[in-house]
């Protein structure tokens, strides 16, 4: 099987499971890559918004960023006040990561990957990328 085969075999595996989920204001879509990924990416997102101590799933979720997203800290998962940074569309592996033990920066990047709010217990892991098929 060549590359081109194997990645579009890999993404339609991948979002043949898959969840769309739409934000509430409709500005962006969210799908939530794979039937066993699901769970664990939605109950991150939502002990995110209930504001809870630290994320409730026990192992980790991945999420693709359709329409990319806004935030507004690389660090501080709950800022509000500093300026808006537009994110492109990306894949998230929602579990939390170790800068040091990993080697992955933690500061914003277009492209390839980086820890979004490390030392959080939401901090997770940034891929900015492309899909070539």
């Amino acid at each position: 099987m060549n590359r081109r085969s194997f990645l579009a075999a890999a993404v339609a595996a991948a979002f043949a499971s898959a969840t769309l989920l739409r934000a509430p204001e409709g500005k962006r879509r969210v799908i939530v890559v794979g039937a066993g990924l699901a769970g664990p990416s939605m109950q991150r997102a939502a002990d995110f918004a209930a504001h809870k101590p630290k994320p409730t799933n026990t192992v980790p979720g991945i999420t693709y960023m359709l329409a990319g997203a806004t935030q507004h800290s690389d660090s501080d998962p709950y800022d509000r006040t500093s300026p808006a940074m537009t994110v492109p569309p990306h894949w998230m592996i929602m579990w939390p990561f170790d800068p040091k033990a990993t080697g992955l920066p933690t500061t914003h990047r277009d492209t390839g990957a980086y820890i979004m709010w490390a030392g959080s217990p939401y901090g997770s892991k940034q891929q900015r990328s492309a899909l070539w098929l």
